[in-house]
């Protein structure tokens, strides 16, 4: 027998038992569905993922028939949020703005904070359920076993702040290829061809493609290493921790734009920065001060972020817990649908360090 045929055959016990019902051990379903021990631990956790089944370890498999989420809405809905203590202004305020809008809708939220993300496994109890979950990261790595948990006690789990590839999990996430496009279009238009770029380090998915499609968009335009630098942070800014010194350090590695270097900078990684990174070009020497321009990567409706003085592209954190509730509601309704990745509109903020090329410059 066949993991699909072996499914459905579960499927069709567990509609036919009663909410709540103890079904068979797996040994005992071994010896009557004729498959191995792994394949019936597999399809269980398929059904209970599905929100169809209880695995409660030490005591057994249940059958779970709960309100149809798609009818009741929101209404009494127990919904869990997971987000890191180390939060930057934007994680807060979509916290905040998730809080209030399911609160609107009549739905209980239950916010717990963790130091480290493995952590978060020991603070959850494993026998509650939630109908949905929104794990929030800052760029760290999600551990499977973390996004099992979570799958396998919720019916809707949403990702804020990242990209999933290969993992059945819903995710909204800024668009920070689809900001660069926007930055490199207003900069072109603005005079400039030697564009340099300031990274975030780091080996997650968003911060390698942000770097991936610089490199890219490089060759397509023909540029050099040395008129299109890339230089990578020491380290990725954290929320509380200062970037002055990193991002000097980094600034210096760009050579002046007489020298073939740059006339305009586009970083990704001031965070909530903006002060710092201001005093950062100042002091970095006359290599990135000589650049005309100077073009944030950044939540554009975060002022401590772009420091109203920056030119800046990228999404709106507002937008964000407007996504995560409609995605969620979606899931709601479509249970068994595949998951989705919702990028966030990208806006671009005209701001005074935009300037274009004066006529004679080096572009």
């Amino acid at each position: 027998m066949d993991a699909s045929t072996l499914e459905a055959l579960l499927r069709e016990r567990v509609a036919a038992a009663a909410h709540g019902e103890r079904l068979p051990t797996v040994r005992v379903m071994m010896r009557e569905y004729r498959v191995g021990q792994a394949t019936i631990q597999a399809a269980l956790a398929r059904l209970a993922r599905q929100g169809l089944l209880q695995l409660q370890v030490g005591r057994g498999t249940f059958v779970q028939k709960p309100v149809p989420r798609a009818a009741a809405g929101f209404d009494s809905a127990r919904l869990l949020l997971l987000s890191p203590r180390r939060q930057t202004e934007r994680s807060y305020a979509v916290a905040r703005q998730l809080q209030a809008e399911f609160a609107a809708r009549g739905a209980r939220c239950v916010q717990i904070i963790y130091e480290r993300i493995d952590e978060a496994l020991g603070l959850l109890d494993p026998d509650r359920r939630f109908d949905a979950c929104v794990l929030q990261s800052y760029f760290d790595p999600l551990p499977l076993r973390l996004i099992a948990f979570l799958r396998e006690r919720t019916g809707a789990l949403c990702v804020d702040g990242a990209r999933l590839a290969g993992v059945d999990v819903d995710a909204v996430a800024s668009d920070w290829r689809g900001a660069i496009d926007m930055a490199m279009e207003q900069l072109r238009a603005a005079g400039h061809r030697r564009i340099g770029l300031v990274a975030w380090p780091g080996a997650v998915p968003p911060l390698q493609g942000v770097r991936q499609h610089f490199a890219s968009l490089r060759r397509c335009l023909g540029g050099s290493p040395e008129a299109m630098p890339a230089v990578e942070l020491a380290c990725a800014p954290q929320p509380g921790h200062g970037v002055r010194a990193e991002m000097a350090t980094a600034l210096k590695q760009i050579a002046m734009p007489r020298f073939g270097g740059p006339t305009a900078l586009l970083i990704w990684g001031g965070g909530a920065h903006a002060e710092e990174l201001r005093q950062a070009l100042k002091t970095a020497g006359r290599g990135p001060r000589s650049a005309s321009s100077v073009l944030l990567l950044c939540h554009v409706d975060r002022p401590e972020e772009h420091g109203d003085c920056f030119a800046c592209a990228g999404s709106v954190s507002a937008q964000a817990a407007e996504e995560i509730v409609t995605l969620i509601a979606w899931r709601f309704e479509h249970p068994a649908a595949e998951p989705r990745t919702v990028l966030l509109t990208s806006r671009f903020d005209a701001r005074a360090s935009l300037r274009r090329v004066r006529l004679g410059t080096p572009r």
